[in-house]
């Protein structure tokens, strides 16, 4: 598993190159499914910022942390990233066993979650010019792959989002899935009437 570190508006020094390398060596019994995993530094006003990113398959897992202490934002960041992959794994093992009973006989691990996948988000830079509050600052495209209301709402929880937008396999329509401040999911469904 290799690993990248890098800084946004902050100098990476060597104590936090190494401290975040060593903290991602937690990630290493996950490495017959990761190949590279990148974590990059980021301070913004007050806060230091820690964004892990990997990709398993076509799926992108990250996890973003941020607290007043860059060392603190690192180890919770992982933790999360800990978190998705135990879920993704726990529900790449119950699909497995359920395509054993029905039958079928596809237990390749990447090929599940290549089903599950929608083509993934890829970030493009953000913006050039200095903007002010509450403008947009990133601007990412998604390749729209039809998928069951159950699949966008996984992909939503890799990608750690609280909202993700995906085409509805039975309506061929373009919804959006946020998540509720009670834990909750909602549907955002167009009227083309």
């Amino acid at each position: 598993m290799r690993t990248f570190v890098k800084g946004t508006n902050i100098k990476v020094t060597e104590a936090m190159k190494s401290y975040a390398e060593e903290r991602l060596q937690r990630l290493a019994r996950y490495e017959h499914f990761l190949k590279d995993v990148s974590l990059v530094y980021s301070v913004q006003r007050a806060w230091h910022i820690a964004e892990v990113t990997t990709h398993f398959s076509d799926t992108i897992l990250r996890a973003e942390e941020r607290s007043n202490d860059m060392y603190v934002s690192v180890d919770k960041a992982i933790e999360k990233l800990e978190q998705q992959l135990e879920r993704l794994k726990g529900r790449m093992d119950r699909r497995r066993r359920a395509a054993r009973e029905r039958g079928e006989i596809d237990t390749d691990a990447e090929g599940i979650v290549a089903a599950l996948s929608d083509g993934s988000p890829e970030d493009e830079d953000a913006l050039s010019q200095p903007l002010a509050d509450g403008q947009v600052v990133k601007v990412k495209t998604y390749a729209l792959k039809p998928m069951s209301t159950e699949e966008a709402i996984l992909q939503m929880e890799l990608v750690d989002h609280d909202f993700f937008v995906f085409v509805r396999d039975d309506t061929q329509e373009v919804d959006v899935l946020y998540r509720r401040h009670d834990g909750d999911y909602g549907l955002l469904v167009p009227d083309t009437q």
